[in-house]
Parts: structure tokens; sequence; C-alpha cells
């Protein structure tokens, strides 16, 4: 009898060590799964905090500088640039049949004017009304032949254009760039629409 039960033991015991390692590990994943979600939160509330702070500079510069738009729309180029990681911000304004740069932030060099043609993605953004957004253009020579050429000799690649609206038209556009072939995120695409629209 008595080795019957020892014998009958080792089942138990065994399944015990079993139960006690499969929650060990089922501990293990939810604490890494609450660590996860507390990063992803920190990281949200500190882009919030980020996009507040922006977004109450730039409140400032207009409100002291009622009459300077320069100081506006510097600030929106560099305030543009920081929160979408890119590497620098510009904003064009339409004259003639030319795109004329108003406002610029950013390392990358950067021309005066472009032609107001479907072969320019900034000018594609102001005739279509609408955002554009591609991962590389460098490689888009077929269809945006004055920006690939663009992008080739000055070292960008991934490219962001949002028209700037009112009442149903372009009155210009705000763009960013990165030298490397990287998307930007979607909340950052909605942020730059949102400055997009905080300019008119």
């Amino acid at each position: 009898m008595r080795r019957r039960s020892r014998a009958s033991s080792k089942p138990t015991k065994a399944r015990s060590r079993k139960a006690k390692t499969l929650k060990a590990v089922r501990l293990r994943g939810s604490t890494a799964g609450k660590e996860t979600e507390v990063a992803r939160l920190t990281r949200e509330l500190r882009e919030g905090q980020e996009q507040q702070r922006a977004t109450s500079e730039i409140l400032g510069v207009v409100a002291r500088s009622r009459t300077d738009v320069q100081s506006v729309l510097d600030t929106v180029c560099r305030s543009a640039a920081q929160l979408c990681e890119a590497y620098d911000a510009s904003v064009w304004r339409p004259d003639g049949n030319r795109l004329l740069l108003a406002a610029h932030h950013g390392p990358i060099t950067q021309i005066e004017s472009v032609p107001l043609v479907r072969g320019s993605v900034l000018s594609r953004s102001v005739l279509d009304t609408r955002t554009i957004h591609i991962l590389d253009l460098q490689t888009q020579g077929d269809e945006f032949p004055v920006t690939s050429e663009y992008a080739g000799r000055m070292g960008f690649r991934t490219g962001l254009y949002v028209p700037l609206m009112r009442e149903g038209v372009a009155i210009g556009a705000i763009a960013l760039r990165r030298v490397e072939a990287q998307l930007f995120t979607e909340r950052q695409v909605a942020l730059l629409q949102s400055r997009g629209a905080a300019l008119h």
C-alpha cells in the first residue's frame, strides 16, 4: 500500500510543479503586458504634453505678433519638425505659376521656389487639395520628376505634404522631409494636418 501511495504521489507532484511553472509564466506575461501598456500610455502622455506646449507656443506668438506673420510661420515650422520627428519643415505660398518658400526650419538645403506643376509633389498637394505622403521620393521619377530630382540632389527621401485650405481653396502648403525612408505615423500626419488648419 505504501509503495502504491508513493507511486501515485509522483504524478501529483509533477502536476503541481507544472501548474506552478505555468502560473509563473502567466504572471511574467501579465507583468510584461502591463509594462508595455504603461510604456505606451507614458509615451502618449509625453506626446500630448509636447503637443500642448507647441500649441501654446504658437498661440503665444500669434497673440504677441498679430502683424508679424513671419514669426508665426517660423514657429509653426519649428514645432512641426520637432513634434513629427522630421529633418525639416517648410511653409509655401502660391505666387503666379510657382510656390514660394514662406518659412523653413531644419538642416536640409532648401530652394526658394518650385514650379506649380503636377511633377512636383508639393505642387500636386496644392493643385489636388490633398495630403500626399511618400516613403521614398528618390524613386518617384516617373510620377514626380521635379521632386525626385530635388530629393536626389539634396539628399532627402520621405516627404509629407499638406495643403493649407481656406474656404475650400488651397492657399499654400506645409511640408515635412526626412533623409531616411521612414513614413510618418498616423498621429504625426494628423498633427501636421491640424497645424496646417491652424495657419489660415
